[in-house]
């Protein structure tokens, strides 16, 4: 049990300000735990300061690198409400990262699993460490908060041409459907963050050896769902600023806390939403999120086609790119693996196909076209 003392301190910024408490203090069990009942109820949003020398330094340094690495890397890049472009890197396997941004990845993602663990012992005395627990399966074991899985996407997001002075935003307010969102800290173009009260919180001052926290609805909706305690959390909005005149280029590591489709809260008595069914039963929001979760156009229903113009992929109806007449639409994620479609089978790439297996679940799957490669 954790133990109310007053080693914590607040990060000011102008007009709101952000819950922060100290990593050595979460190791100590020496929090204000009302103070962040109160951020996680109001706000959906605090911050843990106190981290590593190697993590303080790779977030520098996936700065400077990240932009010409994924240049190089060629990775998917989606056009933002400002004109400006977000490139993006998605991985869910431990540790796996371009070789160009290898290290730093790899030392920010070490720094995540420790924050989070120590977080998640946090919740736990709040909400109850029953509470949320949750399993594989309905007849699965009981697994504990800490061992949710995560992803993790890098963003690049950079000004181009077609850039244009403007107050809106690039990313536009939205709310994830994960679990928790875990973000590095942005000095030159800080993410923003709303309240439940509609306030916004301005993230600029938070240090740069800090890890931001946002509730994400998978929290509320699926883990806590039929719970009192889902009111304790508010599921934040947040966006991105328009990058035009203020920087040429910007970089965060995200990790979403996520769960297998399968999964149900284990604490529930009786039927429950899985997590596959509250991660993709909601409305079309930004083209555009801090994790490519809003690609999906339309939940597809059971017995029912696709409208015009668009497929089944990832289980979900996505628009269909406009493809030349030597190419042919190939369903994959943000790193070119194959996703599960209405006939459940890879393309036919030999580069990219794996039998008898696709991805699913993958908010970054998506319809692209592909040259035939027989052809070539």
């Amino acid at each position: 049990m954790f133990k109310s003392f007053f080693f914590i301190f607040f990060i000011t910024v102008e007009g709101r300000e952000l819950f922060n408490i100290q990593k050595a203090d979460l190791e100590n069990s020496r929090i204000d735990l009302v103070g962040l009942q109160n951020a996680l109820k109001n706000d959906g949003a605090f911050s843990v300061s106190g981290g590593s020398s190697n993590y303080t330094r790779a977030v520098g340094e996936l700065e400077g690198s990240a932009p010409e690495c994924f240049n190089q890397q060629r990775f998917p890049e989606t056009e933002l409400a400002d004109g400006s472009k977000r490139t993006t890197f998605a991985t869910n396997v431990e540790h796996f990262f371009p070789h160009c941004i290898q290290d730093s990845s790899s030392a920010i993602s070490y720094e995540f699993e420790a924050a989070f663990s120590l977080v998640a012992a946090a919740l736990e005395d709040l909400a109850g460490r029953v509470s949320l627990t949750w399993r594989d399966t309905a007849e699965g074991e009981t697994r504990k908060f800490k061992s949710l899985p995560h992803k993790d996407h890098i963003h690049v997001y950079e000004t181009t041409r077609n850039s244009r002075q403007s107050d809106e935003e690039s990313l536009p307010f939205h709310v994830d459907s994960g679990v928790l969102l875990m973000l590095t800290p942005s000095a030159s173009l800080p993410v923003q963050i709303k309240g439940s009260d509609g306030g916004l919180i301005d993230t600029s001052n938070v240090s740069e050896d800090s890890i931001i926290f946002i509730v994400a609805r998978g929290l509320t909706d699926w883990l806590l769902q039929g719970s009192s305690t889902a009111a304790n959390f508010y599921p934040a909005p947040h966006a991105v600023p328009s990058l035009s005149g203020k920087v040429e280029t910007r970089t965060v590591f995200a990790r979403m806390k996520v769960a297998p489709e399968t999964a149900v809260p284990a604490n529930l008595q009786g039927s429950a939403f899985s997590f596959e069914e509250v991660f993709q039963e909601k409305a079309l929001r930004s083209s555009g999120s801090l994790c490519p979760s809003e690609l999906t156009v339309s939940k597809k229903l059971a017995g029912s086609a696709c409208e015009t113009g668009s497929a089944e992929c990832w289980m979900s109806c996505l628009l269909l790119p406009e493809c030349s007449g030597n190419e042919y639409y190939v369903c994959t994620n943000l790193v070119g693996e194959p996703c599960c479609n209405e006939y459940n089978s890879p393309p036919p790439d030999p580069n990219l196909d794996v039998p008898g297996h696709c991805q699913n679940m993958d908010p970054g799957c998506q319809w692209k076209c592909f040259a035939d490669f027989l052809e070539k």
